[in-house]
């Protein structure tokens, strides 16, 4: 498939949530190494994104938009690519793919991109496809039947009810990888912040800052046996 029909078949996918709007290759402001399919707006000021965003938020298209936690952990493992390389990695809730891309570009030696909208698994496919990357994709982590050395998950958090899924990842990998700007409070064992950061949904959604303070947090398996 070329690059014409790429726009257009993920196109076709976001117009279901955002009428109007198209797909371009974008540059990433906090990793410039990685290009993604993502929304852009095209309409008229008046047709702008940001007056989509409430039928953006009932039915949101997660993958095309680069969430700031993403954008952050993303960067992380590329600047720190000795925590990454040789290790196998799932982004979970992947979305756009944008850490499951990171993790491949770093070195990891196996990445899986698990996603239950299996919208987000034909674009994190071509993004990856556009970064020159391998990255596996999956619907439930549980299809994996090898061992994980990390768990990462950025904006999993804005609703509670995710929560329980951070001890699940814990009893599943060696490491665990969260970066939120909605939920920054932890009460675990072998937990260590790695680093607070400013970013922004990439095209920008938030003109008021908001959710723009991301951190980035560590849980390590710790005693855990098995």
């Amino acid at each position: 498939m070329n690059d014409l029909n790429k726009h257009e078949m993920l196109t076709g996918l976001v117009d279901r949530s955002m009428p109007g709007e198209s797909i371009v290759s974008t540059t990433l402001p906090l990793c410039d190494e990685i290009n993604l399919y993502l929304v852009a707006s095209s309409q008229p000021e008046s047709k702008s994104i940001q007056d989509n965003l409430q039928q953006l938020m009932e039915t949101p298209p997660y993958w095309a938009l680069c969430w700031a936690g993403g954008q952050v952990l993303a960067r992380y493992m590329l600047s720190n690519p000795d925590q990454i390389k040789g290790r196998s990695v799932v982004d979970f809730g992947a979305g756009s793919g944008v850490v499951a891309i990171a993790a491949a570009m770093a070195g990891a030696k196996k990445v899986w991109a698990c996603d239950c909208d299996t919208e987000a698994l034909i674009a994190i496919k071509e993004n990856a496809a556009l970064n020159n990357v391998t990255v596996e994709v999956i619907e439930r982590i549980e299809e994996i039947d090898e061992s994980i050395d990390i768990i990462a998950a950025a904006d999993l958090l804005y609703d509670n009810t995710n929560l329980p899924l951070l001890e699940q990842f814990i009893e599943t990998s060696e490491t665990v990888l969260i970066a939120d700007s909605r939920f920054t409070e932890f009460d675990l064992p072998n937990q260590r912040l790695l680093l607070e950061q400013l970013a922004a949904t990439c095209p920008d959604l938030d003109n008021t800052g908001e959710y723009s303070q991301v951190s980035l947090y560590q849980f390590t398996a710790g005693s855990r046996s098995g």
